[in-house]
């Protein structure tokens, strides 16, 4: 008996077979056909194509934004994952202070029981009448090297030891592309109104009533000073970081800018 299904497919058996014969042939026909339709009448070739490009170009773009959309949410997990590790990372890290904040208190706590115990009085504490930067003490340049700091600490008992270990007491940091030394570093004690130099390295006993002070060099500059800005070589005199005699003399302003 033959079936619905077995007549259609007799019928389209043969088209079907002279379509795979002639496809070749037939696709080149139409490609000449669209390249005559093109010069015979170029405005209709034109048409055609924009409703096209107009017909096609919600369908890529549908078929477009689902891509894009995969790519943000890919993005999105990334950083999300990156996140949890860094926080991961960070929980561990507050753990590890909490447990040294533990100790350093159970520490104190033994000291202080310690201390107690022995009816222990600590000494005096020592005390200083001044810290502060030193005005021209960075070396001058174009991009002037930062400043140095003078503290002086005042002796309140005989017999104190000081131990000192400081470099660039010998050798200044350098200066480069025409940028000045600063100073060098220095310790000194004031005595009897007498200033005895203290070397980098040294153990030196002091007295009641002695003065210490330390001046730590600053840095070396870059590029020639006179290059300075001059608003920077005003704004640093204003602020007492350099001198009027350096601001005339090495940065090159004028005297007259300098005493305003």
């Amino acid at each position: 008996m033959i079936t619905r299904r077995d007549a259609i497919a007799r019928i389209t058996m043969p088209i079907k077979a002279l379509a795979q014969r002639f496809a070749f042939l037939i696709l080149l026909g139409a490609a000449g056909g669209i390249l005559m339709v093109g010069k015979a009448d170029p405005r209709i070739f034109e048409r055609t194509r924009i409703a096209v490009v107009d017909a096609s170009a919600p369908i890529l773009d549908a078929v477009s934004r689902p891509v894009a959309t995969v790519a943000s949410i890919v993005e999105e997990a990334n950083h999300l994952i990156h996140l949890r590790e860094e926080n991961a990372t960070l929980r561990q890290e507050n753990a590890r202070l909490l447990q040294w904040r533990s100790a350093a208190q159970v520490l104190s706590s033994e000291n202080k029981q310690l201390r107690d115990l022995l009816r222990f009085v600590p000494d005096d504490p020592a005390t200083y009448i001044t810290s502060r930067v030193i005005a021209d003490s960075g070396g001058a340049g174009r991009q002037r090297g930062g400043l140095g700091v003078r503290r002086s600490y005042d002796i309140l008992k005989d017999n104190v030891l000081i131990s000192t270990n400081s470099d660039r007491h010998d050798s200044a940091p350098w200066g480069l592309m025409g940028g000045l030394e600063p100073d060098r570093t220095t310790f000194t004690i004031f005595r009897d109104n007498q200033a005895i130099r203290v070397p980098g390295a040294s153990n030196i006993e002091c007295r009641k009533g002695d003065r210490f002070t330390i001046e730590i060099c600053g840095g070396g500059g870059y590029g020639e000073p006179k290059d300075r800005d001059h608003d920077a070589v005003r704004d640093d005199l204003r602020c007492g970081r350099i001198t009027e005699q350096a601001a005339v003399e090495v940065y090159g302003l004028q005297p007259q800018a300098a005493a305003h």
